[in-house]
């Protein structure tokens, strides 16, 4: 933690439907504030599959 800024590391898969799969935060601020990120994640719209150099990418990490 730097001051007010936070940063979470969350981890999932996003299945041929768009929707996620496996969310889990790979850093730990603290675990209340962990479940409402992966809660949120799970709660979301649908996703689009990453593609990168003609290659679809199922697992997503990202910062938060």
């Amino acid at each position: 933690m730097n001051g007010d800024t936070v940063t979470i590391v969350v981890i999932f898969i996003v299945n041929e439907n768009g929707e996620t799969e496996n969310v889990f935060a790979i850093t730990s601020f603290d675990e209340n504030f962990n479940e409402i990120v992966v809660d949120a994640i799970k709660k979301s719209l649908k996703w689009i599959q990453t593609i990168k150099e003609n290659r679809e990418y199922k697992s997503i990490k990202i910062r938060l």
